[in-house]
């Protein structure tokens, strides 16, 4: 569920910067693919589940690839695809999964210190559990907020 946390910061984040629904989702996709080591849709789609638990069926996750491959991040050879000297580059641009983790945990403890300042005490787990709720509980009105 932490996974989800994170995939929805940058979803939200790739589409505050203009981009629409879908290339919301490419730099996830990129993401999964190991460097100089071509793989097929399958390998690919798995991985989107367990590293993001995004659930993308096949023929949405080759419209994903069709953008990522436009961009020349990606080539596709036969059914298999591979990362471009751009791709990796690209990759390289993003903050490690330390770097986020540790913002995260930098806007719970904010999160609880404000809370104290109002008598209410929650530990950073239970604030976590709080924010995660509400986004999931949340996230088809979000979306059409961001994307009305």
């Amino acid at each position: 569920m932490e996974r989800l946390t994170y995939t929805y910061a940058l979803v939200k984040s790739l589409y505050d910067q203009g981009k629409d629904y879908i290339d919301s989702f490419w730099p996830f996709t990129i993401k999964v693919f190991p460097p100089y080591k071509p793989v097929n849709l399958e390998f690919i789609q798995k991985a989107l589940k367990k590293i993001f638990d995004l659930r993308v069926p096949l023929h949405v996750l080759i419209s994903i690839l069709n953008r990522a491959k436009k961009r020349g991040y990606i080539d596709q050879r036969i059914k298999r695809y591979k990362l471009t000297e751009g791709g990796l580059k690209y990759l390289d641009k993003f903050e490690t999964d330390k770097e986020v983790e540790r913002r995260i945990n930098a806007l719970f403890e904010d999160i609880m210190q404000s809370l104290n300042k109002q008598d209410v005490f929650l530990s950073s787990d239970q604030i976590h559990d709080v924010l995660l709720s509400f986004l999931l509980k949340n996230v088809e009105s979000l979306i059409e907020f961001f994307n009305p």
